[in-house]
């Protein structure tokens, strides 16, 4: 009797052992299931971060300032180079302003009505641009400033300037090494424009160090080409024995070295200029010009357009302001400047000059 009782028990422990095994197997397969869904929710969630297409604003100042044609050629340059590395197919539309501030508004206003995803801006004044800024901020459209000042630029979500202040330090320097620290100097400056005038307050902060530099007449207000060769060409009557002539930008050492050539100041007087435009190049090669503090307009677009987009993709940039150094282009170094900043060298056509 106890025998069979204890058979009983074995033969009903072995069933209800089996029972569960067979149970645990049965949630073990209905697990898959959801391990797969996991899989594919993953797979999903991976496809909704690939990265989107945007169209992206650009306000430019000028459509005739070969300055601002080289930003533009890095903006353009820059979205070809993403879309090839990224397999994207992000677009930019580019729009003169004109040099005209209302016409800059209007171009803003344009571009946020087509819903834009980002805009980059390369401002006209630091005053009137601000409503053109504004405008994107009051959308909610991030945008990028690069170049020019804008009052209030902190508010943007990312700006790329040249450092000004630094650059018309460093071109006053060599002016100055290049006469061992004696001579007189002529200025050219605008006081009507920001990045000018921190070019000038830079030269006026290097010439402390150089007390036997003499600041014999300061130019203020003209610009390009013509006005420059115009006021020179008066101004070599007047102070005959200049050493040096200080200029906010290589569109006036142009029109200045064309008023010095087949003149007595021919071969001694020492012109430097900014933006290291591909004009400049030619006449530094040639002797003319004694050299240029260079500003990367090109490298400004291309940063811009990867800024826009890593904002756009979730990802700003650790620090909102960016500002790119100067470099001195002389004749001991043009040929590889132009090469690296132009891709090749003498094949300037028209001046950079700002």
């Amino acid at each position: 009797m106890k025998k069979s009782t204890l058979k009983f028990w074995t033969l009903a422990l072995s069933f209800l052992l089996v029972f569960a095994l067979v149970l645990t197997g049965c949630s073990a397969k209905e697990a898959a299931p959801s391990t797969s869904t996991s899989a594919s929710a993953g797979t999903s969630a991976s496809a909704g971060t690939e990265k989107k297409d945007y169209t992206i604003g650009a306000v430019i100042k000028d459509f005739a300032n070969p300055y601002c044609v080289e930003a533009m050629y890095g903006i353009e340059d820059a979205i070809e180079e993403y879309n090839k590395e990224h397999g994207t197919n992000h677009k930019v539309t580019m729009v003169n302003g004109n040099n005209d501030a209302q016409k800059e508004l209007s171009n803003m206003e344009d571009m946020i009505t087509s819903k834009v995803d980002g805009v980059i801006l390369l401002a006209r004044d630091p005053q009137a641009s601000e409503a053109t800024m504004n405008v994107a901020l009051a959308a909610k459209t991030p945008i990028v400033i690069i170049d020019s000042y804008i009052n209030n630029y902190e508010k943007a979500d990312a700006t790329i300037f040249s450092d000004n202040f630094e650059i018309g330090k460093l071109e006053m320097k060599k002016l100055a090494e290049a006469v061992d620290g004696k001579g007189k100097l002529i200025a050219f400056i605008d006081s009507t424009n920001a990045n000018s005038r921190l070019r000038s307050d830079g030269m006026e902060e290097e010439l402390k160090n150089w007390p036997d530099i003499e600041l014999v007449h300061t130019e203020d207000g003209v610009s390009g080409v013509d006005k420059g060769l115009e006021v020179f060409t008066n101004l070599m009557q007047a102070y005959p024995d200049v050493d040096l002539v200080w200029t906010m930008s290589d569109s006036l050492s142009q029109g200045i070295t064309a008023a010095v050539s087949g003149s007595s100041l021919e071969g001694k007087v020492k012109v430097g200029g900014v933006n290291g435009s591909r004009i400049a190049c030619g006449l530094i090669r040639e002797g003319k010009q004694f050299g240029s503090a260079a500003q990367f307009p090109y490298e400004m677009g291309v940063q811009g357009v990867n800024t826009i987009i890593d904002i756009l993709d979730g990802n700003p940039p650790k620090e909102k302001t960016v500002m790119l150094d100067g470099e001195w282009v002389t004749k001991e170094n043009v040929d590889e400047f132009e090469k690296r900043t132009y891709g090749e060298v003498g094949s300037a056509s028209s001046s950079t000059g700002k």
